[in-house]
């Protein structure tokens, strides 16, 4: 069972569900265009036993708010900030699609913080 957290961002408030032990390797699950968090809930419910596991809604899906403002840059400034506020300072990757992009860029920007 995760926990339904919402996280404000520059404004932004974003839905995030967290599941896993709190001391567990930290996973960031992105999901793709037209889709939303709730899109990872069994990969997110296997990955749980290992991890500590963070499906972030990216803005404009699901449940995060809708700022008109749309682009991976900003996409990845908001998953930073999540990440920020919850505190893991390593993370795994995992992400589809549009989440691809946005893992990327994550991954350009603060290399030491992804590990994969």
């Amino acid at each position: 069972m995760s926990e339904r957290l919402q996280v404000t961002v520059d404004g932004v408030r974003l839905v995030c569900h967290v599941s896993g032990a709190p001391d567990a390797p930290a996973l960031v699950l992105l999901h793709g265009l037209g889709d939303n968090a709730d899109a990872w809930e069994v990969v997110g419910a296997n990955c749980a036993e290992h991890f500590r596991v963070l499906a972030i809604g990216l803005r404009g899906h699901g449940l995060s708010d809708r700022p008109g403002a749309y682009s991976f840059e900003l996409m990845q400034d908001d998953v930073l900030g999540v990440l920020d506020r919850l505190g893991p300072d390593r993370v795994s990757l995992l992400a589809h699609s549009m989440g691809g992009a946005v893992a990327y860029l994550i991954a350009e920007k603060e290399p030491t913080r992804s590990s994969g």
